[in-house]
């Protein structure tokens, strides 16, 4: 499909490379932290927070925000004029997830 083999290069990069790179910033910040990182699923990050440690988690993730196209340009020296934006949820399990940021 045309429109598959045209997307395949942006997205196997936003997938396999920033997710990654991202995932790795976040795990710094966690660091001695109760929370963790647990999963990725596709180009979503899953973390346990802790009960005491949510406003915290948010904080990490507006760092990401912030850090995230200085990150690709570090690592890969790419000047990367899309918008990149990570949102938040947060609850007991899938159904019941609710938007943050």
């Amino acid at each position: 499909h045309f429109t598959q083999i045209k997307n395949y290069p942006v997205q196997s990069f936003a997938t396999a490379d920033i997710v990654p790179l991202a995932l790795l910033y976040m795990e710094e910040l966690l660091k001695g932290r109760q929370s963790c990182i647990v999963n990725t699923v596709h180009d979503s990050i899953i973390v346990d927070v802790h009960p005491e440690e949510e406003k915290y988690a948010v904080e990490i993730i507006e760092s990401t925000n912030k850090s995230l196209h200085s990150l690709i340009f570090q690592q890969w020296g790419v000047d990367f004029n899309v918008p990149l934006l990570l949102e938040a949820k947060i609850g007991n399990n899938w159904l019941d997830i609710k938007a943050i940021s």
